[in-house]
């Protein structure tokens, strides 16, 4: 059992139980719609029997305990400071997760740690949120910064961290916070040397031309992703196979799917002849629920992104740019943590945040730091002389 599901399990119901006793309920629409799909999934669980149902029925209470909390006293938390020391902690996991790697003989693909490597796509969007607050336009020091995330990412070959570093780095453009010209400039400079770099390293070459041959259109029969001489990767190949099959699921079932956790076992059975990497669980939460939930279900899940997209729009006309642009870095983030990753607590916990990022800005707006340079929030000293 892992550390969030002794706390999902044992400390969040006492947290929510507390506050129901003092009066306190979880009364946003973000909650009611992340109950509502886990509780739907925890229903369509048991078309595959009780033992499953109570499986995800438990998972369900650890989930909805830990949003419940997040929904009652998220006004209380002091989210500069809950930031500062995430990032404190995150750059000692990111060096010992890089340690380890180095230490094991991995100089680069520092992913073989499940969660450490998820900080590759939420520590940036914190860290690019207070240069944001405390900054009108980049220093020269926040360009090393990113450039040195930059590096960071590549040496790591997570391509999910990468995408959403290159999404972050077009919104903070878009704000106005980095010049785009520096940022071509930079990577006129260092771009071919980073090429060298990637097409050096059979792994960085690797995850490179993976990702170029998945952003192309290709066909390919089962026989040529299953043999490797083919040139498709275990990783496109996997997501290609899962996609095919997927849309054979839905149609077979198409209004409530094959029921949760339907699809490993599934696939498992009817291909047991494929190589070990095509009989693993799909990596797109999206698909994963259109496939054991059903269309239904999809709808169910897709409310509550609706609706924080909705509000982000909201936030971006009433509290600026600025407070919209670290808005979408944040959904930029969950989204695509949830459109690439298989199903597991870090989806839900993806899920969860994306479905109360409205509430959590609401609760912010009037007690956050100004979206300015310190130096334009001290009055001038004829106005200090007067207000004397």
């Amino acid at each position: 059992m892992k550390p969030f599901d002794l706390f999902g399990l044992l400390v969040a119901p006492v947290i929510v139980l507390g506050a129901i006793l003092n009066g306190k309920l979880p009364r946003s629409n973000g909650f009611f719609l992340i109950a509502l799909f886990l509780i739907l999934n925890t229903i369509l669980a048991l078309k595959l029997g009780p033992k499953n149902g109570v499986r995800e029925g438990v998972q369900a209470v650890e989930l909805i305990c830990f949003a419940a909390a997040l929904s009652i006293y998220h006004t209380e938390f002091d989210w500069h400071r809950m930031a500062r020391w995430f990032l404190a902690v995150a750059l000692l996991i990111t060096a010992y997760n890089g340690y380890w790697h180095i230490s094991n003989g991995f100089t680069v693909g520092w992913k073989r740690l499940d969660e450490p490597k998820l900080l590759f796509s939420y520590a940036p969007p914190v860290i690019f949120a207070l240069m944001l607050m405390y900054r009108r336009q980049a220093s020269a020091a926040d360009y090393a910064i990113v450039a040195a995330i930059a590096l960071v990412l590549v040496l790591s070959g997570e391509r999910k961290a990468q995408l959403i570093f290159a999404l972050h780095l077009a919104l903070l453009c878009a704000v106005g916070y980095l010049r785009i010209w520096v940022l071509a400039a930079g990577g006129l400079v260092v771009g071919p040397l980073l090429y060298i770099v990637i097409m050096s390293d059979n792994y960085l070459r690797q995850q490179f031309t993976s990702t170029v041959d998945f952003a192309a259109p290709q066909t390919f029969t089962l026989v040529e992703m299953a043999d490797p001489r083919s040139g498709v990767t275990q990783s496109n190949g996997q997501r290609i196979f899962a996609a095919q099959f997927s849309a054979e699921l839905i149609r077979a079932n198409p209004i409530w799917g094959i029921g949760t956790n339907g699809y490993h076992p599934l696939v498992q059975r009817s291909y047991s002849w494929l190589p070990p990497h095509f009989l693993v669980s799909i990596h797109n939460e999206f698909q994963r629920v259109a496939v054991e939930n059903g269309l239904f279900g999809l709808g169910v899940y897709v409310l509550p992104w609706l609706r924080s997209l909705a509000q982000g729009l909201v936030v971006a006309r009433r509290q600026g740019m600025r407070r919209g642009g670290i808005y979408a870095m944040f959904f930029v983030s969950f989204f695509v943590q949830c459109f690439f990753e298989g199903a597991g607590n870090e989806a839900f916990m993806a899920f969860i945040m994306m479905a109360l990022l409205p509430e959590f800005f609401r609760s912010t707006a009037s007690n956050s730091a100004p979206v300015l340079p310190a130096q334009a929030r001290r009055p001038s000293m004829p106005a200090r002389a007067r207000l004397a």
